[in-house]
């Protein structure tokens, strides 16, 4: 028996009506204040995030506010999991209307501030890391509003463990967030603005479908993402989420590294398993210099593109951030 896997230039070519790789989005960013004037700059340790918005950090017992402006051409809203929220601040539209709060999503130009309570059953367990994540994303609509772009980090830390910027404290070293996610392009909002792009007639049905599945990490494939270097002896938190459909299991495999997952017991692996809606927190002491894949160990994900490369470098070297 063999088994045929389509070429990876199927996801990236941009002859003979296909879109290639370059996808119009709507996407979570953190400005400098509520006037929504200045886009507030990612630093290294953020790049990495490609389509992802802001880490959103807070300790247990805070109230989180969100001041949500949206500056797109659809409503759209910020559900979070794991916090407690009310109707009004859940950010999800139901089906049934009159269970439905307006407040729940954004009409486009219009400002709503969210405020979500932290509460102990959100933070970590007692044999967990000082900080866990989970997961916010759009909910206004939840067929259309992920694979547009809306989706991001959000970690909930022990008290005392975060400064006044929402910094950690603790001996941890550096994080990452990753969303596995095939992005089904057909799907978002801006599909037919997309297809608008186009010169001449569309490539053939079936294969122009798939090929706007995008197998990604945080919205890169086959390598792209940036930013994901730590030096030896770092101890490094990873924030490892899944979204999509019934696809979307990943066995995301770190190279040359192991980490330890605690939850009520302790253990290490280099494999961790994310679902659609689900997030794994694990702790990565550096050992191990070089440069070394993380990708998904499902073979036909892997050959569509869902792979990244961290890099791991000599303690004080310099390095730059890859890729270019």
């Amino acid at each position: 028996m063999c088994f045929f896997f389509r070429p990876g230039y199927l996801y990236t070519r941009t002859d003979g009506g296909y879109l290639g790789t370059v996808y119009k989005k709507a996407v979570y960013r953190e400005f400098t204040d509520d006037t929504f004037q200045y886009e507030k700059k990612r630093g290294y340790r953020e790049i990495h995030l490609g389509l992802l918005g802001p880490f959103i950090r807070a300790e247990v017992g805070d109230v989180i506010e969100v001041v949500f402006m949206n500056k797109a051409s659809h409503p759209f809203s910020i559900k979070p999991h794991g916090v407690f929220t009310n109707k009004g601040n859940e950010g999800m539209k139901y089906n049934d209307q009159s269970n439905f709060d307006e407040d729940n999503e954004v009409q486009p130009g219009k400002k709503f501030t969210y405020r979500w309570t932290v509460p102990q059953r959100a933070g970590p367990g007692p044999n967990e890391p000082n900080c866990i994540g989970w997961l916010y994303h759009s909910g206004s609509n939840m067929i259309r509003d992920t694979p547009t772009g809306l989706m991001g980090p959000l970690v909930t830390c022990r008290r005392g463990v975060l400064d006044a910027r929402n910094q950690r404290l603790d001996q941890h070293t550096r994080e990452f967030a990753l969303i596995y996610y095939i992005i089904n392009e057909n799907r978002s909002w801006y599909v037919r603005e997309n297809m608008n792009r186009l010169k001449g007639s569309l490539a053939p049905h079936v294969e122009f479908e798939e090929s706007n599945l995008m197998s990604s990490i945080n919205g890169y494939i086959y390598g792209n993402t940036p930013g994901m270097v730590m030096e030896v002896d770092e101890h490094v938190t990873w924030y490892v989420m899944g979204l999509g459909s019934e696809e979307d299991y990943h066995t995301v495999h770190f190279h040359g590294q192991t980490y330890v997952h605690r939850t009520a017991k302790s253990h290490r692996g280099d494999v961790v398993e994310v679902f659609p809606g689900t997030y794994e927190t694990v702790d990565m002491y550096t050992d191990n210099p070089g440069t070394w894949l993380v990708h998904c160990h499902v073979m036909k994900h892997l050959v569509e593109g869902m792979e990244a490369k961290y890099a791991v470098v000599p303690k004080g070297g310099k390095y730059l951030i890859f890729p270019n």
